[in-house]
């Protein structure tokens, strides 16, 4: 007889995440962007983004729209541009 590992359990259906490093201007264009790509959300008056994940898109969706903002648009304009670089167009 062979010894196995007993198996894992199953991952969680979902896991929710507090974005709290996210500022108040940019709460809601975050939280509305969310909204927009259908990833469950809550966002109070003066109280941190809340955001249900339940896939690994949605996770990758999350840190996209976050990395969006906190990046700023000419630091997002010149990583675009030095993408197109490299593939050539």
């Amino acid at each position: 007889m062979s010894s196995s590992s007993p198996p894992l359990p199953p991952p969680p259906a979902s896991a929710e995440f507090v974005l709290g490093e996210v500022d108040r201007v940019q709460r809601w264009q975050v939280y509305q962007r969310l909204q927009d790509l259908g990833i469950p959300c809550n966002c109070g008056y003066n109280r941190p983004l809340r955001v249900t994940v339940a896939t690994a898109t949605a996770a990758i969706q999350v840190w996209s729209v976050v990395l969006q903002w906190q990046t700023g648009r000419q630091s997002s304009l010149a990583h675009l541009e030095r993408c197109w670089a490299q593939v050539g167009v």
